[in-house]
C-alpha cells in the first residue's frame, strides 16, 4: 500500500526517482547535453501540476520561469552526480535508463498529484512552516521596543535612548538574536539598535559576539546617514575600549564601504591599527 500522497513518504516516493535520474546520469558520466531531455521531463511535470494559464501573458511568463528553473535544477543535479563519480565510479549505463527512471517518476507524480489546489495548499503549508522555523516568536520587550521606537515623533537620542535602555535592562544581550530579525526593516529601528549597542554591557557576552558583529555590519551598510554614523561611533568606541575583535564588524566589509563614505576610511584605519 502506498503512503499518503502529501506525507513525507509519499513525496519521497514520487520525487526521489525523479531527481535520481539526472544524478545517476551525471554519476555514470553521461554528457551534460542530457540535461535538456531531463529538463523537458521536469518541465512537463511542473506544467501539469501548476497549470499556467497560457491564454495570458502572465501564464507564459510563469512557464518561462518554470523552464529556467528546471534547466538550472537538472544541471545542478547532474553536476552533483559528476562530483560523486570522483569519489566512486558508477557502472556504465545506457543513456536511456536514467531518462526512463525520471520519466516514470514524472508520470507517477502526474497521476498522484492531479489536484493542483491540493498541491498549492501543501506547498503553501510547507512555506509557512519554514517561515515559522526561521522567525522565532518576538518577545514582549522586543515588541514593545519596536512599537515605541516607531511611534516616536522624531529620531533623537534623547527620545530613543530611554527606550533602548529599557530593553537593555529587561533583556540585556539576550535581545540581540531577536534584533537580527528586525534590522534593516526600518531606519528608525536600525538607529535605535545602534544606540542599544553603544553601552559596553550589550557587548559583554561572548556568546553574542557574532550577533553584535552582524548588527553593526548592517548599520554600516545602511543608506541612512544617521544609522551609519551611529554604527561608526559604536565601533570606534569598541576599539577604544579594547573589546574583543570578535564583536567588530568584518574589516573587509568596512574597507569596501570606505569608498562610499569618508567616515569609514577613518574607521578602517582605526581597525587596522588596533589589529596590528
Amino acid at each position: 500500500m502506498l503512503p499518503p500522497r502529501y506525507s513525507a513518504g509519499g513525496l519521497i516516493l514520487a520525487y526521489a526517482p525523479l531527481f535520481a535520474g539526472p544524478i545517476v546520469a551525471g554519476w555514470a558520466g553521461h554528457p551534460m547535453a542530457m540535461a535538456w531531455p531531463f529538463a523537458l521531463i521536469f518541465l512537463a511535470l511542473m506544467t501539469w501540476l501548476r497549470r499556467p494559464d497560457l491564454g495570458t501573458g502572465a501564464g507564459w511568463a510563469q512557464l518561462g520561469l518554470l523552464a529556467v528553473v528546471q534547466v538550472a535544477l537538472v544541471q545542478a543535479l547532474m553536476g552533483f552526480g559528476r562530483l560523486l563519480s570522483v569519489v566512486r565510479a558508477f557502472p556504465d549505463l545506457p543513456t536511456w535508463l536514467p531518462l526512463a527512471v525520471s520519466g516514470a517518476a514524472a508520470v507517477l507524480a502526474m497521476q498522484r498529484y492531479r489536484n493542483a489546489d491540493a498541491m498549492d495548499r501543501m506547498l503553501d503549508g510547507m512555506i509557512e512552516t519554514v517561515e515559522a522555523m526561521e522567525t522565532p516568536e518576538r518577545p514582549a520587550p522586543v515588541a514593545r521596543f519596536l512599537r515605541d521606537v516607531q511611534a516616536l515623533p522624531a529620531r533623537t537620542t534623547g527620545l530613543v535612548d530611554p527606550i533602548a535602555q529599557r530593553l537593555e535592562a529587561e533583556m540585556g544581550p539576550g535581545a540581540i538574536p531577536h534584533l537580527l530579525h528586525e534590522i534593516g526593516t526600518d531606519p528608525d529601528v536600525d538607529f535605535a539598535v545602534m544606540r542599544l549597542l553603544a553601552p559596553g554591557y550589550m557587548r559583554s557576552d561572548p556568546g553574542h559576539a557574532v550577533g553584535v558583529s552582524r548588527l553593526l555590519e548592517c548599520g554600516l551598510a545602511s543608506r541612512d546617514p544617521g544609522v551609519r554614523g551611529e554604527a561608526v561611533l559604536t565601533t570606534l568606541a569598541m576599539i577604544d575600549a579594547g573589546d574583543d575583535p570578535a564583536f567588530w564588524p568584518d574589516p573587509a566589509l568596512v574597507d569596501s564601504l570606505a569608498a562610499e563614505d569618508p567616515r569609514l576610511e577613518d574607521l578602517a584605519r582605526a581597525m587596522d591599527a588596533a589589529s596590528a
